[in-house]
């Protein structure tokens, strides 16, 4: 949703029209970063908690009871919420600075999964600090002791966040200067 937002505004040439419209193209950057982060939230914020209940219920009108669990309800929606964030804002993030619903959607598609794959052999351990994989350990679960991962090495929730906030603040600020600066068609 974030990336066509506005991926479709260059497609159909609309953008020029919203520039025109605003005074400033920060304001119109900010708020298109707002828009998607308040959609996101309340999005995520609905399914954090329309999820266990659908869990419940199955499991109740299955005969079934759920173990006493000790779940930090607002801990889960945190992480939650920022891991849907994230991916939101770096689909925005694409989409800017590409200016192109292709490219866009094939580097969200292909670089997370495939590029840090493949630079994970090379970085070894270093590989956590990856931004889509430093945002996985967000809302991995903890480690036990005893046991490694499969590539020897986590972070806790806490430090992969702030890794992939300093990766979007470097992004942002980039593609911030670059929509100042670039035509919009």
């Amino acid at each position: 949703m974030a990336l066509l937002l506005l991926t479709h505004e260059y497609r159909y040439n609309t953008i020029t029209y919203t520039l025109t419209a605003a005074n400033s193209r920060s304001k119109v950057l900010l708020a298109k970063i707002t828009a998607v982060s308040v959609y996101v939230f309340g999005f995520a914020v609905i399914s954090g908690l329309v999820g266990p209940l659908c869990i419940t219920i199955g499991m109740t009108m299955a005969g079934h009871t759920l173990p006493n669990q000790d779940i930090s309800v607002l801990t889960y929606l945190g992480k939650m919420v920022f891991y849907c964030e994230g991916w939101a804002l770096a689909a925005l993030l694409l989409a800017a600075l590409f200016r192109n619903q292709a490219a866009a959607i094939a580097v969200l598609l292909v670089g997370p999964n495939t590029t840090e794959a493949l630079l994970s052999l090379f970085l070894k351990n270093h590989a956590v600090y990856l931004p889509f994989t430093a945002l996985s350990q967000v809302v991995a679960t903890p480690s036990v002791p005893g046991f490694s991962s499969m590539t020897g090495a986590t972070l806790s929730s806490m430090r992969g966040a702030l890794v992939f906030c300093i990766y979007l603040v470097v992004g942002w600020a980039v593609t911030w200067l670059l929509f100042l600066k670039r035509d919009a068609s």
